[in-house]
């Protein structure tokens, strides 16, 4: 194997991190077919059919987070299709975004302390919401990641184990949504059939017994303001 100059090698080393970095934050190393699988889904039909919205307001319960979003993350935004809270926002830029960096794991991608984490400490729009902590997993559709499952709370803090295992099984959930978002849905007797993502989720919601009526939470419109306030 003939050897390289110490020049080459680090004009090579250069290269490859200004690829990887030259939008100001790092992208997956087969990028352009992450972004054509995310492009291959159909946006309408997720948003029209409000079952990842039923999903991450499932994952707010299951985690005990104040906010969770299933995110399809573009070229460049993060095109949010389903929120917990009709108050977050529908799409960040990805410098901007906690999901640019999830979708580059493989488990749960968790911030402790967002306004502590140089990544995200000036420009992450979490903060402007009163959210200062975040796990997420990235979601998959036939082995690409396309976007997240994401949580946030107003406390600091990493999540639980329980909590990390719970967001690496609804993250599958998530993907089974979307994998049925495309191809037109199956039918019997003139009614769509429910996909296994949407069967899921709605086992996962039955499952939800509490003992008494639930108090409001308080909503992430509020944690804004605080945090203006602050």
């Amino acid at each position: 194997m003939p050897e390289r100059a110490p020049s080459a090698v680090a004009a090579a080393a250069e290269f490859a991190v200004e690829r990887r970095t030259h939008r100001g934050y790092p992208v997956a190393e087969r990028e352009d077919a992450r972004v054509a699988a995310v492009d291959s889904l159909d946006r309408g039909r997720l948003l029209e059919a409000g079952a990842l919205d039923d999903l991450a307001t499932a994952v707010t319960n299951a985690v005990d987070a104040d906010a969770a979003t299933v995110g399809l993350l573009g070229e460049y935004r993060l095109h949010v299709v389903g929120r917990s809270d009709g108050a977050l926002p529908t799409a960040v830029d990805r410098a901007r975004s906690l999901s640019t960096y999830t979708v580059l794991e493989d488990g749960v991608h968790a911030v402790p302390d967002i306004a502590a984490d140089p990544r995200f400490e000036a420009d992450s729009l979490a903060l402007e919401y009163g959210l200062r902590s975040y796990a997420g997993v990235a979601v998959r559709v036939d082995g690409a990641a396309v976007g997240t499952l994401s949580t946030f709370r107003r406390e600091r803090g990493p999540p639980a184990a329980a909590d990390r295992e719970t967001l690496r099984l609804l993250g599958g959930v998530a993907g089974d949504l979307l994998e049925g978002s495309s191809p037109a849905p199956a039918t019997r007797g003139g009614r769509a059939r429910p996909t296994r993502g949407r069967r899921r989720a709605d086992c996962l919601n039955r499952r939800r017994t509490p003992a008494a009526a639930p108090q409001p939470s308080r909503p992430v419109s509020a944690g804004r303001a605080d945090a203006r306030r602050n």
